[in-house]
C-alpha cells in the first residue's frame, strides 16, 4: 500500500493536473508584492512535498521545489518586498498586474502589506506560522540549516499567536517561537520560559511535542523515541479530513524529526501507519 492509502486518505483528482495548477501559481505569486499571495505559493511548495511523500504522485523535480522554497521562505521573513523601498522597485508590469497602478492604490497596499510582515509591530495580524513551517521542513529536506538560522532569526518571545478563530491552539504557535528560538544564531530571551509554559499545556497535541522537543534539546535519544513515537502515535489516532495536503502528514513532527537528525539523533522505529506520516529526507528521495 500506498502512504496515503496507510493514512486512509482518499485522494479523488488528476494529480497531473494538480502538479501543474501548483506549480504555475508558485511562478506566478512566489514573489507578488503581496504576503496573501506568497504565502499561498509557500503552501503549494509544502503539497509538493507531501504529495511525493505520501505517493499519491511523483514530483520529478522535488528537489529543485524544494530549494526554490527555501528561496522563498528566506526572502518572506528576510527581504524587503513590503517596505516603501520594495514597493518603490515594482516594475510597470508587476504593478498593472496586480491592479496597483496608481501611487494611492500603491500606497494603500504597502501599507496593508507592513501589517502583515513588519516584525517591528508584533500582533496578531502578522503571517508567519506556515511559512515558518515551511522553511523548517525545506530547509530541514535540504540541509540548508544557515538559511534555516536566517530565518528563524526574524523570531523572538514578542512575536504572539497568529489570529485563527481558535482552530490552532496557542501552545502551537508557541512551540514553534520557541523552535525558532533555539535555531535563531542569537541567544533570544524568554524562550525557557515559554516552552515551559507549552510543556504544561492541558491540550495533549502540544504537550507531546513539546516532550519530543525537549529531549531534541537534551540530545536525549532514548527520551527522544518515547516521547517521538508517543506524538506521532497521537497524531495519527484519527485519520485527518482535512483537504490541505500537509495536513495529512505529521508536519511539526516531520520537523522536529529533522532537526532532531541534524543533532546528531536517531529516528525510532515505529508502525508502519506512523511511518507513513512522518516526512523524511528517505521518504522524498534526498537521501
Amino acid at each position: 500500500m500506498k502512504r496515503y492509502q496507510i493514512l486512509k486518505f482518499n485522494w479523488e483528482y488528476d494529480v497531473s493536473r494538480v502538479l501543474t495548477k501548483r506549480k504555475q501559481r508558485i511562478l506566478e505569486h512566489g514573489y507578488a508584492p503581496s504576503a496573501k499571495r506568497r504565502e499561498s505559493a509557500i503552501q503549494d511548495k509544502l503539497a509538493l512535498v507531501a504529495l511525493h511523500h505520501l505517493e499519491i504522485g511523483s514530483v520529478d523535480d522535488l528537489p529543485k521545489q524544494a530549494e526554490a522554497g527555501v528561496d522563498l521562505v528566506v526572502d518572506y521573513f528576510c527581504g524587503d518586498w513590503w517596505t516603501e523601498a520594495g514597493f518603490a522597485r515594482l516594475s510597470d508590469e508587476v504593478k498593472m498586474k496586480y491592479d496597483l497602478v496608481t501611487p494611492e492604490k500603491l500606497e494603500a497596499e504597502q501599507r496593508g502589506e507592513r501589517l502583515l510582515v513588519d516584525r517591528s509591530e508584533p500582533s496578531d495580524r502578522l503571517r508567519w506560522f506556515t511559512p515558518l513551517r515551511a522553511g523548517l521542513l525545506l530547509g530541514g529536506l535540504t540541509g540548508r540549516w544557515n538559511d534555516v538560522a536566517r530565518i528563524c532569526s526574524w523570531f523572538d518571545t514578542s512575536i504572539p499567536p497568529e489570529y485563527c478563530a481558535g482552530e490552532t491552539e496557542d501552545e502551537m504557535f508557541q512551540l514553534f517561537i520557541c523552535i525558532a528560538g533555539e535555531l535563531n544564531p542569537q541567544p533570544v530571551p524568554g524562550i525557557d520560559e515559554l516552552l515551559a509554559k507549552v510543556g504544561k499545556s492541558r491540550v495533549k497535541r502540544p504537550r507531546l511535542l513539546c516532550a519530543a522537543w525537549e529531549a531534541v534539546l537534551a540530545k536525549d535519544q532514548a527520551a527522544f523515541e518515547k516521547a517521538f513515537v508517543e506524538s506521532v502515535k497521537h497524531f495519527v489516532a484519527k485519520p485527518s479530513d482535512s483537504r490541505i495536503l500537509y495536513n495529512i502528514v505529521a508536519l511539526p513532527q516531520s520537523i522536529i524529526g529533522l532537526i532532531a537528525e541534524h543533532r546528531g539523533l536517531q529516528l525510532p522505529a515505529m508502525p508502519e501507519k506512523c511511518q507513513a506520516a512522518v516526512v523524511t529526507r528517505e521518504t522524498v528521495g534526498f537521501a
